[in-house]
């Protein structure tokens, strides 16, 4: 099952995946952990250094099994000036789109609180 979990910076998307009973050995910025936390920190290096693929990035998450990926919302607010800048938030709201079009759970912390948005029965 892959679960994707989006919010805002400091939401309680951390809190809210440690009460599904992963402990913090299973959360870190690895494809090959359970929890990959934080991709929005990944895809913010890949951009930096232009190897962001969202082909690859996308495919290489889908081939994951039993997976939640954890990504903050970076696209609200103020337009950054620096293009580096408005390509990563560009970048990771393209992957999170297409990651939710795949995933099995879309799930949005806002205030420590979970709202489900997608569920595939």
């Amino acid at each position: 099952m892959l679960t994707l979990i989006l919010g805002g910076r400091n939401n309680g998307k951390y809190e809210y995946v440690k009460s599904l009973g992963y402990a913090e050995d299973d959360i870190s910025q690895d494809f090959s952990s359970k929890v990959v936390y934080k991709l929005n920190d990944i895809i913010y290096k890949q951009t930096q250094t232009g190897e962001f693929d969202l082909g690859k990035c996308v495919n290489q998450l889908a081939g994951l099994q039993d997976i939640v990926i954890v990504c903050d919302e970076v696209g609200s607010g103020i337009v950054p000036m620096d293009k580096t800048e408005r390509e990563y938030r560009e970048n990771t709201g393209r992957c999170c789109c297409e990651i939710a079009k795949i995933a099995d759970r879309v799930i949005r912390v806002y205030s420590g609180i979970p709202s489900v948005l997608k569920e595939k029965v």
